[in-house]
């Protein structure tokens, strides 16, 4: 078994294998409990895909044993989906710089603005997919952002970019068309 997809059971059967897993994906709907994060975080050393759906809007992905857990396991990472209520810029701060190897990220967060866009896209240099669904992205700013990474960053060679959601405007994807010239697909619906 490489990949395990997890909702609420025992996970206890799973430790044994744990260190064979490469894809795990935690959609629990009340909420990925901080200890699961920190065995997986421990035992899945050969991870490249982690995907974490929290529904409970209760539920804290940014609390330190969370975060710690994440970074734990981010370095191997190649894609890495989150949807939470409670992803936001700080907590997207701490974890991506520690995902060098990082080639898909899904975010599905309305905290998340133009500072997550800007931190991934200058510290993700092997990002081909970007999804920032429901970002915090007002008419502009994605096209302010892209002016800047021009002048200071090496902009990675998105394929894939799906900013459905967001309110992006003709400047912004006149920026993204111009700065993104290998793009494939682009989801843009609002």
């Amino acid at each position: 078994i490489s990949s395990v997809e997890l909702a609420e059971t025992s996970l206890v059967p799973l430790w044994d294998m744990a260190t064979r897993l490469t894809s795990l994906s935690l959609t629990f709907s009340p909420g990925v409990p901080p200890h699961v994060l920190a065995h997986a975080s421990y035992r899945c050393t050969a991870l490249t895909q982690l995907r974490i759906c929290l529904q409970d809007v209760t539920q804290d992905v940014s609390d330190v044993s969370t975060s710690a857990s994440i970074i734990r396991m981010a370095r191997t990472l190649e894609k890495l989906a989150l949807s939470s209520s409670r992803v936001t810029d700080a907590w997207l701060c701490k974890v991506v710089p520690h995902t060098p190897a990082l080639v898909s990220l899904s975010l599905c967060s309305d905290l998340v603005t133009s500072r997550s866009l800007h931190l991934v896209l200058s510290t993700c240099p092997h990002l081909v997919k970007l999804k920032m669904s429901n970002a915090a992205l007002p008419p502009g700013h994605v096209a302010a952002t892209l002016r800047t990474l021009r002048h200071t960053a090496r902009v990675p060679a998105l394929r894939h970019l799906d900013v459905s959601g967001t309110q992006i405007d003709d400047e912004d994807l006149r920026a993204l068309m111009h700065t993104f010239s290998n793009l494939m697909s682009v989801s843009i619906y609002a």
